[in-house]
């Protein structure tokens, strides 16, 4: 069975996104789905979003209406996992993973085969939510761009505005912290809450040296 439609961004809040938070515009898709007697197989859903602007300022990326993108949203029964897999593709951002919801639409957990947005991060790795709807991710990955979360950290200035919870772990290759002080080899441990963040450690080397250094910040 196969269809053509286009949908608004609401039609995401049924996999865990608000769309219409980050997507302006209505969508054209694709819908190609396999029917058996037993009910569906499998689902395939292609949108064409070259014409919608996503903007996700949280992490300073927008998309402009008019620059090409494609996403893809498949689920297949078959599957010992109940998850869905969700692509994306742009020239700035690109993004491959299994996203598991529960019964009413909220996101269980991400199992992310590599999420890319240029100049920002380049990782893989799992989030998974908690019994106290709080998240716990780990990463690993060649960069990640921690500056626009905590500002001037790493230079005795106060962690900039993030208020979700989560428990992050990651190992990268190069970890930024602000303009000017990337570290090598780098492990990250952060934590945060709805009030903001609360702890942040970071170790690795800068530049080709082989000493390391630890930079740490708690918050109030």
């Amino acid at each position: 069975m196969s269809a053509s439609a286009f949908v608004s961004p609401d039609f995401l809040n049924r996999f865990g996104f608000i769309g219409r938070a980050y997507v302006s515009g209505d969508i054209p898709v694709e819908l190609q789905a396999l029917v058996s007697a037993e009910g569906v197989d499998s689902v395939e859903i292609g949108f064409e979003l070259q014409q919608s602007r996503i903007d996700v300022s949280e992490v300073g990326w927008i998309k402009p209406a008019g620059e090409p993108a494609q996403a893809t949203l498949s689920y297949d029964s078959q599957r010992e996992s109940s998850a869905s897999t969700f692509m994306f593709n742009s020239d700035q951002a690109k993004f491959d993973g299994d996203i598991r919801l529960s019964d009413g639409g909220q996101l269980q957990a991400l199992d992310v085969r590599r999420a890319y947005l240029k100049d920002f991060l380049d990782v893989s790795g799992n989030i998974m939510r908690a019994a106290d709807d709080s998240f716990e991710s780990t990463l690993e990955g060649a960069f990640l761009d921690a500056s626009a979360f905590f500002g001037d950290f790493g230079s005795g200035g106060q962690a900039g505005s993030f208020s979700f919870p989560l428990k992050l772990t990651a190992n990268l290759e190069t970890l930024r912290l602000r303009k000017g002080l990337d570290l090598n080899g780098a492990n990250l441990d952060f934590v945060s809450n709805r009030t903001g963040v609360r702890e942040v450690s970071a170790s690795g080397r800068i530049g080709c040296g082989t000493g390391s250094i630890q930079a740490v910040y708690s918050g109030p």
